[in-house]
């Protein structure tokens, strides 16, 4: 690009070349002799421009990166060169720059970065130890160690240091002796065969709890990766089963009773010695043998049936059989049958029989209770009157996860948590005290430190002189009911969209945090988003539930108002707890200011960028309130005002609200037959063009107001909020429609047909069909012709892009009907909707308007507005004209179109005849 040397006034651009016009989007013919700054935009640092320029003044060449924007409002990064063309008088005659599209190195270092951030808390939140070696090499380039280049949090837990300690240091340095030189042959050998391995392995020099590892050792291009985890639990677990297997089959081998292992087919595989020696006496056949080779068909018959049935459920069981004694003689025995898996296409069953023959009575019974006992679900032990654990079953093992060795002997406080103790210490006192507690719910601490939710039973154990010797306590694990009955009190009091508090939640914390601190001040703080509902119907409900997530963060981070609680009450409402900070009304005024303008901060939502602004509302416990339910109440309140208001400025509860909402629900009720009463009219606004020596009257704008008898004039903006909330504004915009083309004919009958009417279209209005057809309704009853016709829609109602919402601004357009964009400016970013509709004119919103000529950002705004509707073939008109300032301002920008109280308040429908008719006889145009 080459410019101008005009540093005063802003370089001109006097040539662009082709990859200009590719990476602006900007042709070249639209951009000569236009300011450089159409390349520049709110965020482009003017710090940096303004180092350019100096540097440039000074003749010298100039590096910088800028943020630049595109002729679409897309931005991107640049890096220029830029220098000064000397003339042959030695002055600066132009600037050269050159400038290169730096978008894609800058995606690429976000990659990067990204990439970076994704490993670094991928590593740090990692359960495994994570370590980076790089070799270490002797002269003779061969690896005699290795150095730890990174090392994550548990890699620093696993090794007992700092992880950032490890890092830079030697494997020889910072592993156990007994591993040095296993370890670094192991990484020597994976990076010389490329190989990754896997070794578990005891660190004799580690405790009890990590004495047994397991890594994985990768090759990397230039050294090699490590994951490793703490494994003792397992071998421990392994080292004890075969521990356990040992003495299980030293304990059949010794066993006094039978004991064997079968088949469900009816085949006796393997059985112990005292059972081997029974067979012999027999004279039966060696094993494996059938049964019905080893005993009367009758007698293996029910041997069999008994087998099936227990590898048929899967659970071990107690069974009297009839079998011979050693003696030779048949007896009773008492055999415990247990499925032992699969093997192949059978199932195996063992078994251990006792002889029960001789015993009778009281011990029999005793061990039928004691056989139940330990085969119970429950968790069931018994305790001495110290608490001292004797007793243990199944139950037990599984809810618990201690093994009965590992249990019996130590105290109860095993299973209990520290911060239960007490409490169960009063439950021993009052059961060795003679009382049963029965249906006891708890809680219970698990071996791997878990908590296991329980329902306990305990009573006392009596000697036979019913003297307490012990205590029995019976534990049924309720967890997965605490869990379920825990996750419907969640979704009770909380969103489940974003997970916030809802207004259910909010109560119930609310009314905790004053049951816990009724003496401290808090306040209850109320926000609206405005904008939700069109962003969630132009871009659909999972754009808009991303944004809901963004707000919610945003006030869990708003420090000026000390956030306790955040809910979500309504589609695009919160509510807020905070604590108070010494101050009353005014010092909540300024916070609730200060949370109006940190939540109206942009947002970006999936890649769009949203303007929202907040409606604010507080009030003050125990100021306004007691509880937490009239507390939000006061702060519902102060929103729906703050919402009602002009300015839209935050509002703190008054005692007086109370009477402002019997107000707006009084105008509801009356606002519903204001127009068959006859209370509605239509009032018209004129529309002046400055074109010429004297401004003139070229259209009109028609505008509702109402005069109740009793209320008397209420102002529109108190009664369209109102209309718009109640679903009355179609009924109104209809009676608006037609009484403003009836008032045109009798405008046009006084012979002022040239003039033309605008009217407003409510979203309601818009959305609810039909409108092409009231339009013609309304032209044909007064005879005013389409031409003469304008309807004002807002930007957010033409961004919806509904096919059934095209289809009826193309039928208006095909009528001769003006569409107007109203409020141009303050809506979203995109513009390609003005192309897309058959738009004819767009209106300057009044808060551009009032800034004018002061603000220097109002004047490139409505600049921007007036070249955008001349490069588009649009008309432009300026509502809210209020000064002669703003009047000239507007002129100087090439505005023609004006309205507003500096020409003219809006008139009844005489008052704008009489006003033609001045105005024909020369007279000025009023200026209240």
């Amino acid at each position: 690009m080459v410019t101008d040397a005009d540093l005063l006034n802003g370089p001109r651009i006097l040539y662009v070349n082709s990859a200009f016009e590719c990476t602006t989007g900007w042709h070249r013919a639209d951009v000569l002799g236009r300011s450089s700054s159409i390349l520049h935009g709110p965020d482009t640092d003017r710090l940096e421009l303004q180092r350019v320029r100096d540097t440039l003044a000074k003749g010298r060449a100039v590096r910088a990166t800028l943020l630049q924007y595109a002729r679409d409002g897309r931005t991107y990064w640049s890096r220029s060169r830029i220098h000064p063309i000397a003339g042959e008088g030695g002055a600066f005659e132009a600037f050269v720059s050159l400038q290169t599209d730096l978008t894609v190195e800058h995606r690429l270092n976000a990659e990067r970065g990204r990439l970076a951030e994704w490993f670094e808390r991928g590593a740090s939140g990692a359960l495994s130890a994570l370590y980076m070696l790089s070799p270490r090499r002797d002269g003779e380039g061969r690896i005699v160690d290795f150095t730890c280049e990174y090392c994550n949090p548990m890699g620093g837990l696993l090794m007992r240091r700092d992880p950032r300690a490890l890092v830079g240091r030697s494997v020889r340095e910072a592993v156990p002796g007994s591993r040095i030189e296993k370890l670094v042959a192991l990484c020597r050998e994976v990076m010389d065969d490329q190989q990754p391995r896997i070794e578990e392995y005891e660190v004799p020099e580690y405790p009890a709890s990590m004495r047994w590892l397991r890594h994985q050792i990768v090759p990397l291009s230039d050294g090699v990766t490590i994951s490793a985890e703490n494994i003792t639990a397992r071998k421990t677990a392994e080292i004890e089963l075969r521990q356990r297997e040992g003495m299980l089959h030293a304990f059949l081998e010794n066993c006094p009773g039978l004991a064997w292992i079968a088949d469900d087919k009816g085949n006796m595989l393997a059985a112990n010695a005292a059972y081997i020696e029974l067979l012999q006496s027999m004279g039966s056949r060696p094993l494996p043998a059938t049964l019905w080779e080893l005993y009367p068909k009758e007698q293996a018959d029910l041997y069999l049936q008994n087998t099936i049935r227990v590898a048929d459920s899967g659970q071990p069981e107690r069974v009297l059989e009839p079998s011979v004694r050693s003696d030779g003689s048949m007896g009773l025995f008492e055999t415990f049958k247990f499925p032992l898996g699969p093997r192949g296409e059978v199932r195996l069953v063992g078994g251990i029989a006792i002889d029960i023959t001789d015993r009778e009575g009281e011990h029999r019974i005793a061990e039928r209770l004691a056989s139940i006992v330990r085969s119970s679900g429950d968790a069931i032990i018994s305790l001495d009157p110290a608490g001292h654990i004797l007793s243990w079953n199944r139950g037990a093992d599984e809810l618990y996860g201690h093994a009965a060795e590992e249990a019996i002997g130590s105290h109860l406080s095993l299973l209990v948590p520290p911060d239960r103790i007490a409490e169960s210490e009063t439950m021993i006192d009052r059961v060795l005290a003679g009382e049963s507690l029965v249906r006891f719910e708890t809680v219970r601490m698990r071996r791997n430190g878990g908590l296991a939710h329980v329902q306990l039973s305990l009573s006392s154990i009596a000697d036979r002189d019913g003297r307490c010797v012990g205590i029995s306590e019976i534990a049924t694990d309720i967890g997965e009911r605490h869990r379920q009955e825990a996750q419907s009190r969640y979704f009770a009091e909380h969103d489940p969209v974003t997970g916030a508090l809802n207004e259910h939640g909010l109560l119930l914390a609310t009314a905790r945090r004053i049951r816990e601190r009724p003496g401290d001040c808090a306040v209850m703080l109320r926000l609206s988003m405005d904008r939700y509902f069109e962003f969630r119907d132009v871009f659909g409900a999972t754009h808009a539930a991303e944004m809901m997530r963004q707000v919610i963060r945003r006030l869990e981070q708003a420090g000026d108002v000390q956030p306790q609680e955040v809910a979500l009450v309504g589609p695009n409402e919160f509510a807020m707890l905070a604590g108070c900070w010494g101050g009353g009304e005014a010092e909540l005024a300024e916070r609730l200011e200060a949370l109006q303008a940190h939540m109206g901060r942009p947002l970006e939502v999936k890649g769009i960028e949203v303007s929202l602004r907040a409606q604010c509302g507080g009030a003050m416990f125990p100021r306004h309130a007691d509880n937490a339910e009239e507390l939000l109440r006061c702060a519902d309140l102060a929103l729906g005002i703050s919402r009602r208001r002009a300015d839209r400025r935050p509002v703190v509860y008054d005692p007086a609200m109370g009477t402002d909402v019997a107000y707006q629900v009084r105008l509801q009720h009356e606002l519903r037959r204001a127009v068959e009463r006859g209370q509605l009219r239509v009032v018209l606004q004129p529309i002046y063009d400055s074109r010429g020596p004297a401004a003139r009257i070229i259209g009109m704008e028609a505008l509702a107001r109402w005069t109740h008898p009793e209320l008397g004039v209420v102002p529109p903006q108190q009664f369209i909020p109102v209309a718009e909330e109640s679903g009355l504004i179609c009924e109104i915009g209809s009676f608006v429609l037609k009484e403003a083309c009836r008032l045109k004919a009798a405008v046009d009958a006084a012979g002022h047909e040239e003039l033309f009417l605008s009217v407003n279209v409510s979203r309601d209005q818009f959305r609810a069909g039909g409108l092409p057809e009231e339009v013609a309704a309304a032209l044909e009853a007064s005879g005013v012709a389409g031409d003469r016709l304008e309807l004002e829609i807002t930007e957010s109602l033409l961004m919806e892009h509904t096919a059934e919402g095209e289809q009826q601004l193309a039928r208006l357009g095909r009528m001769g009907v003006g569409l107007v964009v109203d409020d141009f400016g303050t809506g979203y970013s995109s513009l390609a909707y003005l192309q897309r509709f058959p738009l004819t004119k767009l209106k300057i919103d009044r808060s551009f308007v009032s800034g004018l000529p002061q603000d220097r950002g109002a004047n490139e705004i409505v600049r921007t507005i007036l070249a955008l509707a001349g490069s588009l073939g649009l008309k432009a008109v300026a509502e809210g004209v209020e000064t002669a300032e703003q009047h000239d301002a507007l002129q100087q920008l090439g505005c023609r179109q004006y309205q507003g109280y500096l020409f003219s308040h809006p008139l009844e429908a005489g008052e704008f005849k009489s006003l033609l008719v001045r105005r024909n006889q020369g007279g000025a145009p009023s200026q209240a």
